[in-house]
């Protein structure tokens, strides 16, 4: 009797494992949680001290899981990064990434990943247009922003509310101005006029 319990015991535990590896993640913090490493790596973590998650969690300074947003800064970080999660037309999420830089001046870049059944894909291509050199110089003249010192360094807010990612100067020396704006449409990023 004791090993018809024990063989019943680890049949469930092994069905309820499998089931809570399967579900999928609802909110932007169980995405968070989820990222490889390559897509998101920590900078002073140590594998093991604490685990991964707990890291993560302690890395975490704005957490709005009603608008899907996520502010993080590492304690050694002189920047932040910025977790997002836009809802596909077919009800499915796709994740934005911002990581920002600074000393003295700020640069960042913005990544998207789709998740299906527990394979991340990096898919900046398929929904984010490129920024090329002469729309940011043409963004500077625009916006009356000087080029002549400064380096052009953009960095990407991903929004905490709404679907609008602003894209803003980065230079330590300009005045922090919005360049261009990009709305999401349910399936990709768009470039708004400005």
């Amino acid at each position: 009797m004791i090993k018809l319990w024990a063989s019943v015991f680890i049949v469930l535990t092994f069905v309820f494992s499998a089931a809570a590896q399967n579900s999928s993640p609802k909110t932007v913090t169980d995405f968070y949680y989820l990222l490889p490493e390559k897509f998101f790596a920590p900078s002073e973590y140590t594998p093991g001290k604490p685990t991964l998650r707990n890291y993560r969690k302690s890395a975490i300074k704005t957490e709005d899981v009603k608008n899907g947003f996520l502010e993080i800064q590492e304690p050694a970080v002189e920047g932040w990064a910025e977790v997002a999660i836009f809802k596909k037309t077919d009800g499915k999420y796709i994740v934005g990434i911002s990581q920002t830089g600074c000393g003295p001046s700020c640069a960042g870049d913005v990544i998207f990943l789709s998740y299906e059944k527990g394979n991340w894909q990096e898919i900046t291509g398929q929904v984010f247009p490129e920024i090329t050199e002469a729309q940011v110089n043409a963004a500077y003249k625009r916006n009356k922003v000087g080029k002549d010192n400064q380096s052009g360094q953009l960095v990407y807010q991903l929004p905490r509310t709404g679907t609008t990612i602003k894209v803003k100067t980065g230079d330590d020396d300009a005045p922090e101005v919005v360049l261009f704006e990009f709305g999401w449409n349910g399936a990709k990023f768009v470039l708004k006029s400005k």
